[in-house]
């Protein structure tokens, strides 16, 4: 039997999020960072939405149609 220091219950599992990805990228007139995304689950569409870094847009963000809470 292992011993451990503290005797915590487990964590629950994360719930699954959807996320829409990036499928076109670019640049505002102003210069900002902008992308389109799109869910490859259920095709919702963003439209171009301003990304405070590229890297927040590589990531992905939440789809709103796939991540409802019924």
């Amino acid at each position: 039997m292992q011993e451990t220091l503290f005797d915590f219950p487990p964590k629950p599992p994360k719930s699954r999020e959807f996320k829409a990805h990036v499928i076109d990228a670019g640049s505002a007139p102003d210069g900002s960072p902008i992308a389109h995304f799109e869910c490859s689950r259920c095709d919702w569409d963003s439209g171009w939405v301003d990304c405070p870094t590229v890297t927040y847009g590589k990531r992905g963000i939440p789809c709103p149609a796939c991540n409802q809470q019924l």
